[in-house]
């Protein structure tokens, strides 16, 4: 019998082809990748609310930054093709090469990580908040929760300085005005509301923050506010906004 348990395998790099760059605002793009056929059992096999990890040819040598996915699961399975969210900072190391992607770009890509899930058997109700480019897995978690007929409401809240800043709103109002039963979009836009606090995230959500899980990805600042204004746990994911990527 072996005393030492076998050593995990590491995550094998993928080469992924890019079928679309999409603006979604300024400094925001979408970009979607298919899946080859021989990669599609690493890759179509997630949870909504993971993340990709891609790898580009800097003048600096390879570098690597993850993104997060914003196509539902069930989605991906039907059109072999997934969806990242992207934020272009200005100087960055990759994420301005990553916005050049033409159609037709092969890229090193991971397999999808990452711990921002409902549980399967995750009823309504639940809250949802993403912050910039946080609303990324946001989208992924909304629409995976309509695909799969889940019971309850999903509450989304899309933080967000401006309507034109707004990354993923359109296809969030039309899920939302298509499912009202089992999605509610809540927008809340910085340049008109303010930054959201502790007293003005209790105002809004209510009953909300205290009836089910509460999920947040976003800038520290907004998580922090969120762990506070919830009375039960808060699973939640930092973006940080200011990486050099």
């Amino acid at each position: 019998m072996p005393l030492l348990a076998p050593t995990p395998r590491r995550p094998r790099w993928h080469r992924l082809v890019v079928s679309g760059v999409e603006s979604a605002g300024p400094d925001l793009v979408i970009v979607t990748l298919d899946v080859p056929e021989e990669a599609r059992d690493a890759f179509i096999r997630y949870d909504a609310g993971q993340y990709l990890t891609v790898r580009v040819d800097t003048p600096g040598g390879p570098a690597s930054r993850s993104y997060s996915i914003a196509t539902a699961p069930s989605a991906a399975r039907a059109t072999g093709r997934i969806r990242i969210g992207v934020t272009v900072v200005p100087g960055g190391q990759v994420s301005p090469l990553v916005a050049r992607w033409a159609p037709g770009t092969d890229v090193d890509v991971l397999p999808p990580l990452g711990d921002l899930v409902l549980t399967p058997r995750a009823r309504g109700p639940v809250l949802a908040i993403g912050g910039g480019s946080g609303i990324t897995p946001v989208v992924a978690i909304a629409g995976e929760w309509v695909e799969t007929g889940r019971d309850g409401r999903l509450t989304v809240v899309h933080v967000a300085r401006d309507d034109e800043r707004a990354m993923f709103a359109g296809e969030l109002a039309a899920l939302a005005e298509a499912h009202a039963g089992s999605v509610e979009l809540l927008p809340v836009r910085t340049a008109v509301h303010g930054w959201p606090t502790e007293q003005s995230l209790r105002r809004l959500l209510g009953d909300r923050l205290r009836g089910g899980p509460v999920l947040v990805a976003g800038p520290e600042g907004l998580v922090r506010v969120v762990e506070a204004a919830a009375d039960g746990p808060v699973l939640s994911e930092v973006f940080h906004g200011g990486h050099p990527d």
